[in-house]
Parts: structure tokens; C-alpha cells; sequence
């Protein structure tokens, strides 16, 4: 960086004095630039080339040009290669956010990546919706022969949309309205409709009550008698929905839960009657003997 000489005025007239002035504030901006902002970038890549990896493909994405915009919504696990446009045994990153240095590597072999590679398997790196700033050292037997620094600003906005619907805050993204997948519509009542199959590894249905009140004193539980009544004329068990009501309208997991369990309840104080009664018939049969 060539600096501005600072002359002493030849004579003490006050215009030669406002020049000094002048003179000594352009320094201070220059110090205060330098040395306090480091991490302004200086958009200069003369050193070598800089590519963007998709780090999940191990393959180029686009050459890097300072102040490059990337779309996370695109590929959003990276990587950045260094290709030297001289011999170097060793490259060095340093990454910025916001005047912070968040990551420093160095690199002896190529392909030289800031993040880290394993013969060309590049390690994942997942940038915030942020301006990164780019810092690089080439470096031959210890000595650097050529620094380059660049930025790169990264969105996300869905493809094709111009602009995005959703709102981030740090790892969530959040959206007011309802949403549909594999359809057009989402049915009046919920957030969310899904044509087609959802795989996870567990669902949490909250609810409102639970069936213990089956074992209450004043639980009226029908006769098994009922029960066969009542299934002789509708052709299910009371109180769970009929083959036609599933098939036309579906199923809520919650309430179904809870009715089954309440079934399940039910059983066990048939089950119990049963007992007290063959416990008993066991023990008249002793008494008779």
C-alpha cells in the first residue's frame, strides 16, 4: 500500500497550515481503514483463481469474482478452491463475518480448499445469509509470495421465485401461511396437506385428555351384551369411527389414539369382571367339594 508523505509546511501562513491538516486527516482515514477494518475487502484477485465447490458433488460450481452474490437455495453445502497461477507449497485461508475471523486453514497439497478436503473430497461448509470476506496467503518455503481477497454475499431465495416467502432467524425458517405438498390446496382447518407418503422418526401429538377416565367409578361401561347389540346393527365397536367415515374423511391420529386406548381400558375391566367371577365360581366349586 503506498501511503501519502507527509511534508512539513516551509513556512507558518495558515494556508500552508490547513494543508498540513488536510495532510494528517487523509493519514488518520488511511490508519483507521488499515488497521481497524481489516476485513474490508480490497477486491483483489491477481494471485490465482477461486472457485466455488458444491461440496456434496465435489464439483465446480462457478469462478469466484469479488463481491459474487450465491444463492443458497441452490447448493447450500460449500467449499472454495485456491488454483495458484504460480508454484506455492502451501495456501492459507482466513474467513471473516463481520471483522470476526470464523475459520483459518491451511493447506500443503492440492486441490487447496478453504474448508478442507480428503483427496478432493471436499468437507461441507454451510455459510450464513451473510457477507464472508475472503483473506489468502500463497506461500513458498514460508514465505508468502501473494495475498488475494475477495467477497462473497449469500442469500437464499427459492428458485424461480424472485423473492422468498419465508422468514429466517438463524437456523429456522418460518412462514405465516398454510402449505401444500404434492397438491394445489390445503383443506380448510389445517396448515398443512401432503399428497404422498411422510417418513420421520417420530410424531408428537399433543392432547387434551387421555382415557383414564375409563377406570372412574362413575364410567358407565356398557354390558358385553351392548357391545354385541350395538355391533349387530352399526357393525363396529361404539364410539370408533365406521370403514366409510375413514375412508371419506381419514383419520386423526390423536383422537384415534386416545379411542383405542379407550377401548384397550375397557377390555381390562371386562377382563377383571371376568376374573372376580371365575374366581368365584372357584371358589363355590371348593366349597361344594
Amino acid at each position: 500500500m503506498n501511503y501519502p508523505i507527509f511534508r512539513l509546511p516551509k513556512n507558518g501562513n495558515s494556508g500552508s497550515l490547513l494543508a498540513l491538516k488536510e495532510q494528517a486527516g487523509i493519514i488518520l482515514s488511511i490508519f483507521i481503514v488499515a488497521f481497524c477494518f481489516p476485513w474490508i475487502s480490497n477486491g483483489q484477485i491477481t494471485e490465482g483463481t477461486y472457485n466455488l465447490i458444491d461440496a456434496e458433488a465435489d464439483t465446480v460450481l462457478v469462478q469466484i469474482t469479488d463481491g459474487m452474490e450465491w444463492n443458497l437455495a441452490d447448493v447450500d453445502s460449500l467449499n472454495v478452491q485456491a488454483i495458484n497461477s504460480y508454484t506455492v507449497d502451501r495456501v492459507v485461508f482466513r474467513v471473516n463475518l463481520v471483522g470476526t475471523e470464523v475459520h483459518s486453514q491451511g493447506e500443503g497439497m492440492a486441490p487447496y480448499a478453504a474448508f478442507g478436503d480428503n483427496s478432493g473430497d471436499y468437507n461441507n461448509w454451510g455459510p450464513l445469509q451473510a457477507t464472508y470476506t475472503f483473506t489468502v496467503d500463497h506461500e513458498l518455503n514460508n514465505v508468502v509470495q501473494g495475498t488475494d481477497s475477495f467477497s462473497i454475499t449469500f442469500v437464499n431465495v427459492p428458485t424461480g421465485s424472485g423473492s422468498s416467502i419465508w422468514s429466517e432467524s438463524g437456523t429456522t425458517a418460518s412462514y405465516a401461511g398454510n402449505v401444500a405438498i404434492g397438491r394445489n390446496s390445503v383443506p380448510s382447518g389445517y396448515a398443512l396437506a401432503v399428497d404422498g407418503h411422510v417418513r420421520t422418526r417420530e410424531v408428537r401429538v399433543d392432547q387434551d385428555t387421555w382415557p383414564d377416565y375409563v377406570f372412574n367409578k362413575d364410567y358407565r361401561l356398557l354390558s358385553l351384551q351392548e357391545v354385541q347389540e350395538y355391533i349387530g346393527t352399526h357393525g363396529h365397536l361404539p364410539n370408533i369411527p365406521s370403514a366409510d367415515v375413514v375412508t371419506s374423511q381419514g383419520v386423526q391420529l390423536g383422537t384415534m389414539n386416545r379411542l383405542l386406548l379407550e377401548k384397550i381400558e375397557e377390555l381390562t375391566l371386562y377382563i377383571l369382571e371376568q376374573q372376580r367371577q371365575i374366581d368365584q365360581l372357584q371358589s363355590d366349586v371348593k366349597r361344594l367339594k
